[in-house]
């Protein structure tokens, strides 16, 4: 029985296939070499750095909750309250490096938001790629 709903089980789905978060990391590496190849090209190196730093926001704030989310919890309610901490934290920590980045000198921040983005979208891609081959409405 589960505490968060008396009379309801809570029953283990299936854990997710680890390839389409590898494949996410993947190709959030070449989006971000790519990027910085063209700020390196178009803005020298104070973009190009920038892109780098932009792109690391994303990638500590991501690891980071997403590390917090797959810890495994007994409740529905547990779970959630997992996570939705982590998004906090995550939103703080993010926040917190963009100041950081405020007093970066020859910060480039059109290169630091553009490196933020692609790594975020980059690493999403493939999880939507994923989940859309994923049959949830299966009854084996």
């Amino acid at each position: 029985m589960s505490p968060d709903a008396p009379g309801v089980e809570v029953t283990a789905m299936e854990p997710p296939r680890a390839r389409p978060a590898f494949d996410g990391v993947r190709v959030q590496a070449i989006t971000t070499v790519a990027v910085v190849a063209l700020c390196l090209m178009a803005g020298g190196r104070a973009a190009a750095g920038s892109v780098l730093f932009g792109a690391g926001v994303a990638w500590v704030t991501t690891f980071y909750a997403s590390s917090r989310a797959r810890v495994p919890e007994y409740s529905a309610g547990a779970a959630l309250r997992r996570v939705l901490v982590g998004e906090f934290i995550k939103v703080l920590v993010t926040i917190a490096l963009f100041a950081v980045a405020g007093r970066v000198p020859h910060m480039v921040w059109p290169a630091l938001l553009c490196g933020y983005a692609a790594a975020l979208m980059a690493y999403w891609l493939p999880l939507i790629r994923g989940a859309e081959r994923v049959d949830v409405c299966r009854t084996d």
